[in-house]
């Protein structure tokens, strides 16, 4: 087998494969169209009694068990150990705030000049007196001692271990009292002052004595003096209250019930009692109901109640409490609650997630009996998951299964059918194996396309996602519109296998025919837009009218259905076609094919080839614009492609811009060089002109349908003058093909024109520049060089025929007429 034979035999065999493979994408025993929202392909009857789940409806009552479920609060333990830590700080700030910061009133006390006593009477000169006195703490700030009271707080007692001293004339006397407070002294006869005694031992602190000291005039044996008297530093509870509520939030009354608290605590820390502060019971009731209110749980929403239900019942605070201070002492801790209590009750999304779940989870599921013989759900219904699981549960899905030979034979034999009408009927494209891989990759994308379109779920109508328009436009763009009506035939065949729906399968053929005419008119880019949009509009009519006669229910309004199938048709399809220009331009690029718009781009002016011909050959380039004009008109006139042979007009002699000044053409003002060559050397730059202009051909990316002008435009013909020259310098002694260009025949009708168009545009150009170019001149050229090439074989390898052929005089003549047309002499205009 020849390796053509044998790449094509691969694309076959590869092509059947990737088809098979990708129609049976996500496919299982089941048939592909059992997916919610598609239609139903026929009438299903259950063929065995099953429970089915009913899906829809146990998921409607889970999620209703789940909506049923109150929103889990959770506390935030952060909040309320904050709480609890501003109570601790304010009971302690209070305790700080009611002492001022006033000297005790202990003095240390320096020791005087001893007594002086006479020894030698024997006696001592200085007479003593035992003193004896009290310190006690004013409880009630009436500088009278008072030990009778019942209540504790205002009952007056002595402080023990404070430092006395008796200060007589002549000495100093300490001590330090008693339990109770007394003190007993010896100190000499005579007026003694009595103070308190930092050097013996101070008061406590936040303790002032008041008077510092007292007199006492001892002149018996026993002298006892008044009490000294001490009292707490306490500031002005006033300013403790100012001075605290710049501190904190908390109203003023409820601070001052608090520092009262905090001075009772202090007076009887100084008396002994220490058994129950008032303040630590304060903090327990409050930490305590903070505690009954956060076990509860405190919701953003109901802390107005939580405080209003404080002031009405407050915290209960239990006797031994002061009475005097109890009803303010339980207002004032519901203040303090009021004022820090926060929210700590707070929505936990997770808990709350995880409690639906859970009651989603004890929802049973709804189950129904499906009998035998009983319809689930008639052809051109829209699909439901219920549905769905009743077929398959009930095995009404028998016969839609698919059996992967059968549909693997289906596709050998659409690709064998293809294969065969290529080889007898398409030779052109059957004789190059790089057209039928083309080919066949495109069948491999149709097939993708279906299986895509097929498994989509988004709406009933979601088969209309077939992209058949952007497979009609490739083929005809990429081959002609005879390969479009294969590309369609393909693409109903593999819409059918893999949809085995009818409606579907007519409009993958439909679509996939709509551009066809369209695209192979279109001679400009917009006329290809054009062609695009109205294709797409077409599709969408279509769409409407498969899905009007297959899908429609009778019994209810098919407009919703027939617009639904419109927009899908018209929007897949615009979007397809519009998206599927790149990869033409790759697929023209890498297969080496000559598409209509890549022609478009070739006979743009500004192309860069073009451009470098025009500034390197400036002749050249105007007798290519001419070739091309000819060439167009004369393909026009016989039905080939006029836009490729304008295309290898445009770029026959290209190779001329590598020595544009041994062509004749750019010849201005200069000698011509070949009049210092041999006949034998001219020809060699003559011929070389083709070479170059393949090279060139590849450096620019020019298609080679188009680079068959360059080789062809000469053909194997002699260049006649060198030849004639070299006989006549040898005396007819040459190898005649030492003189024939350096190409082959033109093997198409586009390629013989531009040959035609070559050699007329040049002989005229010739002939005209001694004779008048009349009509019959011009005709007499056109059919002399015609007969010429005729004559020679040239044109015994292409399908011109001979009527063609006086076609393509007549066009040429036209054209040369209209070229070269009378112009009228301007009278005194230079050269009139």
């Amino acid at each position: 087998m020849s390796r053509p034979g044998l790449v094509r035999l691969v694309s076959l065999v590869s092509t059947v494969v990737l088809c098979w493979a990708a129609l049976s994408i996500g496919r299982e025993s089941s048939g592909s169209a059992l997916v919610p929202g598609n239609l139903a392909v026929r009438t299903y009857t259950a063929a065995t009694t099953a429970d089915v789940e009913d899906a829809e409806e146990t998921e409607r009552k889970r999620e209703g068990a789940a909506a049923a479920v109150a929103v889990v609060y959770s506390n935030d333990v952060a909040s309320e150990e904050g709480v609890r830590r501003r109570v601790d700080e304010l009971l302690a700030l209070v305790g700080e705030s009611i002492l001022g910061d006033s000297a005790s009133g202990s003095e240390e006390v320096e020791d005087l000049v001893p007594p002086v006593v006479d020894t030698s009477a024997g006696t001592e000169v200085v007479s003593t007196a035992v003193l004896t006195g009290r310190l006690f703490f004013d409880v009630d700030g009436d500088r009278v001692l008072e030990e009778t009271e019942t209540d504790s707080y205002r009952t007056d007692f002595g402080l023990a271990g404070v430092g006395v001293a008796a200060i007589g004339d002549s000495a100093v006397v300490r001590g330090v009292t008693g339990a109770d407070g007394s003190y007993t002294l010896e100190v000499p006869t005579g007026e003694i002052r009595v103070v308190v005694d930092a050097t013996s031992g101070d008061l406590p602190e936040g303790v002032v004595a008041d008077p510092a000291a007292v007199t006492v005039d001892c002149t018996a044996g026993e002298c006892s003096a008044d009490a000294l008297i001490a009292r707490a530093d306490f500031l002005d509870l006033d300013s403790v209250v100012a001075g605290l509520q710049q501190a904190t939030r908390v109203d003023g009354s409820t601070l001052a019930t608090l520092a009262l608290l905090a001075q009772r605590d202090f007076v009887a820390s100084l008396s002994g009692d220490v058994a129950s502060p008032l303040v630590d019971q304060m903090r327990f009731v409050i930490k305590t109901r903070l505690d009954t209110e956060f076990r509860a749980g405190i919701k953003q929403e109901d802390l107005p109640t939580v405080r209003s239900n404080l002031q009405g019942s407050p915290p209960l605070i239990q006797p031994p409490f002061p009475a005097d201070l109890l009803e303010a002492s339980q207002l004032a801790a519901a203040g303090v609650i009021d004022t820090y209590l926060v929210p700590n009750s707070f929505p936990d999304e997770v808990a709350t997630e995880a409690a639906r779940e859970e009651a989603r989870s004890q929802v049973e599921p709804v189950k129904v009996t499906v009998l035998a013989d009983q319809k689930i759900v008639d052809e051109g219904e829209p699909l439901d998951a219920f549905m769905i699981e009743a077929i398959l549960k009930t095995d009404a899905d028998r016969g839609d299964a698919v059996p992967q030979a059968a549909l693997a034979t289906v596709v050998s034999v659409l690709v064998a059918v293809l294969a065969y009408y290529l080889a007898r009927f398409r030779a052109q494209f059957w004789a190059k194996p790089r057209m039928v891989t083309l080919f066949g990759g495109l069948l491999v994308l149709a097939a993708l396309a279906v299986r895509g379109a097929s498994a989509m779920e988004a709406a009933a109508f979601s088969i209309y996602a077939l992209p058949a328009v952007a497979f009609g436009y490739l083929a005809a763009v990429l081959f002609d519109n005879r390969m479009g009506t294969l590309m369609a035939l393909g693409m109903a065949v593999l819409a059918a296998a893999g949809t085995q729906q009818t409606g579907i399968t007519v409009y993958a053929l439909l679509a996939t025919l709509a551009p066809l005419g369209l695209v192979s008119s279109a001679s400009t880019r917009h006329a290809y837009r054009n062609s695009v949009v109205i294709s797409a509009a077409i599709a969408g009519v279509i769409a409407a009218a498969t899905a009007w006669l297959f899908y429609a229910d009778p019994n209810t309004n098919p407009l919703p259905q027939i617009g639904q199938a419109a927009v899908w048709g018209f929007g897949v399809s615009l979007v397809a076609a519009l998206l599927i220009q790149p990869v033409l331009a790759m697929l023209e690029s890498w297969f080496d094919i000559t598409t209509t718009l890549r022609l478009l781009d070739l006979t743009d002016r500004n192309h860069e080839a073009l451009l470098v011909l025009q500034d390197k050959a400036f002749g050249t380039f105007n007798h290519s614009l001419m070739v091309g004009t000819l060439a167009d008109a004369a393909a026009r006139a016989v039905g080939a492609n006029a836009l490729l042979a304008r295309a290898a007009a445009y770029y026959h002699d290209l190779g001329k811009t590598e020595n544009p000044l041994f062509f004749i053409e750019n010849q201005f003002g200069i000698s011509n060089p070949h009049d210092d060559l041999t006949p034998e050397e001219s020809a060699e730059v003559i011929r070389r002109h083709v070479l170059d202009g393949l090279e060139l051909a590849k450096r620019y990316r020019i298609p080679t349908e188009v680079t068959e002008g360059i080789l062809t435009h000469h053909g194997d013909g002699i260049m006649r003058y060198f030849y004639e020259k070299a006989r006549s310098n040898r005396g007819g002694d040459v190898d005649i093909a030492d003189f024939r260009h350096a190409g082959h025949k033109p093997r198409s009708r586009e390629m013989a024109i531009v040959m035609l168009a070559d050699s007329v545009e040049g002989a005229c150009r010739a002939a005209f520049r001694d004779e008048d170019p009349s009509a019959d001149v011009i005709a007499k050229v056109i059919n002399r060089v015609v007969d010429e090439k005729v004559g020679d074989g040239q044109l015994s390898e292409c399908d011109l025929t001979m009527g063609e052929l006086t076609r393509v005089r007549g066009a040429f003549l036209d054209a040369l007429v209209g070229h070269y047309h009378q112009r009228i002499a301007y009278p005194n205009f230079p050269g009139s």
